[in-house]
């Protein structure tokens, strides 16, 4: 019988006799047979990147296998992963190019700003030459000056002195010279008078005409010179009294809290001293009051609004408080309070629609006190799962009342493991708003700075340790005022661990120049891996000396403060002992002079108040004198340009110049004998003191 040439089946030849049942049941066992034998030989081998063959399905989407193939579903779960991060690093993107375009902002603002210096000055110069085409010229506008440098040394008598001493012991000599002329003046009397000799801290004069009191004055120059402003304006004799107040009963109770880190401690225009304390389960806050240094406290008012976190600011005599409350879930309220009668009123919610507030915010008054700028962290229906900024700024009218604005969204986060906290906010060299706080994401941890410009907010780093936490940024804004910095100088000091003391906090710090477009390399104040030091605030006295007060974390470690003398920073005891404790909020006050903030703290039996530092008063006079240094010459011409209701005169070396008078402005001319070193002083006066009139621009030149 013959066979199929494959897979050898049987063939019916035309000789054989047809058998159905026999042929059929041949054909089945020869194909069992002989497929099980083909297939025997056939070998499928696994699939690769280069041949077919047999794989198998995975749902893995995160795997490195190149043997397997992904399934539907594992198509789908890394495509919606996809949109995700790709919608992530749009709202990445979105942040870095809004605060790239507030960091270009800034610095053309700040370049406008030097070119507009620039040419008030080269304007300056220019007025100048075209009075005096042939001579050399000086001139101020008393925020830039050239030709001339005006002399504001001053100290104070040591003691009182009678009509006819000779004898002058005063605090210091530094920037006093023999044969210089200055002004010995109290609230009383004044006159002129040339030094002779200098011997330690005594000056040697001709004999005085009239009694002075203890602390009076002697300067080269008693008016007031305002580079903010540009003008020089009255000066008054001051006095001073040393205040040394420490552990001061604020409110008694062991349960009373200031939690936070914004300002809980403020000082009105009459001197009082403002904090509050919560009282848990109460849902009430005591607004607290001192009108004798700090040295006793009485219960203001009491606010009864279920709020358990407060922050203050102040202006003149009034007390703004901004409350919020992680129990409180929908608002946030801020309240004005008149502290000469106790009146509360303007209740108002900057913020409402919120499902939960997170600790820490802050609040600060514009200069002129027109404007109120707020912050706080909270979440909401469109950002449920991350605390984030809201920031609210408000108008304050002549009556004290505000009205909010719209409250703005700072950020976006919308993932439960990124989260900011713990904000402050300041106001700038321009009197824009910017934000400090606290951003924590997966094992990382910030601390940033928000800064707003055309309608769009940008964030830019200050300190990342990585994965070490930090807490508690506190932040103050000086001015120019105060630091003689173009753009003024930030602070922001913060708890933070780092990789050599992983294991406890302690005190960094960091500073900008630049209205916050760059930033110094923090740098580490405390050191030590056993005991943190916690709850930081910062503050500035009127002298620009910087103070970091803090707690040290552990019972009976007491409270430390850091204190920078421009170079260095020294670490000194404030608070030792059994004390211990914890939430601390310093005074940021700069027309205080201290060594050691005043501020208060929470212990383990009361609320108490420390503070040491010197309280002046002023008493206004109506007479000041300027005097500034000429290049050598035998002749000088100079222009006073004034408020109508100052009288000026002038004096060459203690020779009186001849005036002329044209409106507002006078022409003072002198020639003296021989050329040689020049000063001129300036004496000007007002009938009252309560004329507020000032000198605008100097200008002149020199033969």
């Amino acid at each position: 019988m013959a066979n199929t040439p494959n897979l050898k089946l049987p063939l019916v030849d035309a000789n054989a006799t047809a058998d159905v049942p026999r042929d059929m049941n041949a054909l089945a066992q020869a194909v069992d047979t002989n497929v099980k034998a083909a297939l025997a030989d056939v070998t499928v081998p696994d699939a690769s990147l280069t041949k077919k063959g047999i794989t198998m399905l995975s749902n893995a989407t995160d795997g490195t296998r190149e043997d397997v193939a992904a399934t539907e579903k594992a198509v789908k779960t890394a495509n919606d992963r996809a949109v995700t991060a790709e919608s992530n690093s749009k709202s990445y993107a979105d942040t870095q190019i809004a605060f790239t375009k507030v960091q270009i902002q800034q610095e053309s603002k700040q370049d406008i700003r030097g070119l507009e210096r620039e040419l008030a000055n080269l304007n300056l110069q220019l007025e100048a030459s075209k009075r005096v085409p042939s001579g050399v010229t000086f001139g101020s506008n008393f925020a830039d000056s050239f030709g001339m440098t005006i002399d504001t040394t001053k100290t104070v008598t040591t003691a009182a002195l009678s009509v006819g001493a000779i004898s002058i012991p005063v605090e210091s000599v530094t920037g006093l010279a023999a044969g210089m002329e200055v002004t010995i003046f109290d609230d009383v009397n004044i006159e002129r008078m040339t030094i002779t000799s200098i011997s330690g801290s005594t000056l040697t004069i001709p004999a005085l005409a009239r009694a002075y009191k203890a602390k009076a004055s002697v300067a080269r120059t008693s008016a007031v010179i305002d580079t903010v402003n540009k003008c020089a304006k009255f000066g008054g004799w001051s006095t001073q009294v040393n205040i040394n107040v420490a552990d001061s009963t604020v409110i008694s109770g062991s349960t009373y809290t200031i939690n936070g880190n914004g300002r809980k401690l403020v000082r009105l225009s009459n001197n009082w001293l403002v904090t509050c304390a919560y009282l848990p389960g109460s849902g009430n806050t005591s607004i607290m009051v001192s009108k004798d240094d700090g040295n006793t406290f009485t219960q203001l008012v009491v606010l009864t609004f279920g709020y358990e976190e407060s922050y203050l600011a102040s202006f003149g005599t009034r007390i703004f408080v901004l409350q919020i409350n992680n129990s409180k879930t929908a608002q946030c309220a801020s309240v004005t309070i008149d502290a000469l009668t106790g009146a509360i009123s303007n209740i108002r919610y900057p913020d409402s629609a919120q499902t939960e507030f997170s600790s820490g915010a802050s609040l600060v008054i514009n200069e002129a006190g027109t404007e109120i700028h707020a912050v706080w962290t909270s979440k909401n229906s469109s950002y449920p799962n991350s605390f984030n900024i809201r920031y609210a700024k408000g108008t304050i009218n002549n009556l004290w009342d505000v009205t909010w604005g719209a409250a703005q969204q700072v950020t976006p986060e919308g993932v439960a493991t990124a989260n900011w906290n713990l904000p402050s906010v300041v106001l700038t060299a321009d009197g824009s708003p910017q934000i400090f706080a606290r951003f924590v994401t997966v094992n990382a941890n910030y601390v940033r700075s928000l800064t707003l410009d055309s309608g769009s907010w940008g964030y830019r780093n200050i300190y990342t340790p990585g994965d070490y936490p930090i807490a508690y940024p506190s932040v103050a804004f000086v001015p120019k005022s105060i630091n003689g910095l173009a753009n003024g100088r930030i602070w922001v000091a913060w708890q933070g661990s780092d990789s050599t003391d992983s294991s406890a906090y302690n005190i960094f710090i960091s500073y900008s120049d630049n209205g916050g477009v760059s930033w110094s390399t923090a740098q580490k104040i405390t050191n030590g891996n056993t005991v943190s030091m916690w709850y930081p605030s910062l503050t500035v006295n009127k002298n620009n000396k910087v103070f970091i007060v803090f707690n040290v974390g552990s019972v009976g470690g007491g409270m430390k403060q850091a204190s920078y003398d421009g170079k260095n920073w020294i670490v000194s005891d404030v608070i030792a002992g059994s004390t211990y404790p914890t939430t601390t909020s310093a005074l940021l006050d700069f027309t205080l002079d201290f060594e050691q903030p005043p501020f208060v703290c929470k212990t383990s039996q009361k609320i108490a108040f420390y503070g040491r530092w010197v309280k002046g008063s002023e008493t206004p006079i109506t007479e000041n004198d300027i005097r500034f240094k000429l290049k050598d010459t035998d002749e000088a011409v100079t222009w006073v340009q004034h408020d109508a209701g100052l009288t000026v005169s002038a004096a060459l070396n203690g020779q009186t110049m001849d005036k002329t008078t044209a409106g507002n402005e006078d022409q003072f001319v002198k020639a003296l004998t021989a050329s040689g070193p020049a000063e001129i002083r300036l004496t000007m006066k007002r009938s009252s003191t309560s004329d507020n009139v000032k000198i605008n621009k100097i200008l002149g030149g020199v033969g």
